[in-house]
């Protein structure tokens, strides 16, 4: 066989790479994993991430309502806001002594109203506007909750707390139904 030496006893001599590695500190410790990525993938992965942060601190849900959320509001007001692109909207009402809390507008169609009371004392929760009255059942005890399903068309509407004289006390609020 020609250029082979069974008596050599020497390996073959060491060549360099055509492109040498750039040098490392002895110390240092190796490049981590995708350290070797283009910079376009680098970019794109930066623009994600900047996107993503940008839409988790919206100030207004889709629902209309100012709110700098937490995580378990802004998945509640997530849903809600899907519901209502299907027609149907769910919506939390608070009860307090002497004031309600809940938003100002909703999108037409049929709602759910989940009533919380929150307060000291017994609460009713009544809407009214546009030919319709509808009122929970009972009035609802300190800690309790209810639920009332009606089909809102765009306009104006009262809901307030229906026992006493809750209403005149500030437990009054208007309601927009949006199309």
């Amino acid at each position: 066989m020609a250029g082979f030496d069974a008596t050599r006893t020497q390996p073959p001599a060491h060549r360099e790479p055509a492109h040498p590695a750039p040098a490392r500190h002895p110390a240092a410790p190796p490049p981590p994993a995708g350290a070797n990525l283009p910079r376009w993938c680098v970019a794109l992965g930066m623009a994600i991430l900047v996107l993503a942060a940008a839409g988790c601190n919206r100030q207004q849900n889709a629902l209309g309502r100012d709110s700098t959320a937490t995580g378990n509001e802004a998945a509640a007001d997530y849903y809600q806001a899907a519901d209502a692109s299907l027609g149907h909207t769910e919506v939390e009402v608070r009860l307090f002594d002497r004031t309600l809390e809940m938003p100002a507008s909703l999108p037409q169609g049929h709602v759910t109203f989940v009533v919380v009371n929150d307060g000291a004392e017994a609460h009713g929760f009544e809407i009214e506007g546009r030919g319709l009255e509808a009122a929970l059942e009972q009035p609802l005890p300190p800690g309790g909750t209810g639920e009332l399903q009606v089909d809102l068309a765009a306009g104006t509407y009262h809901v307030y707390c229906p026992l006493d004289d809750h209403r005149r006390q500030g437990m009054e609020h208007r309601l927009e139904v949006v199309r």
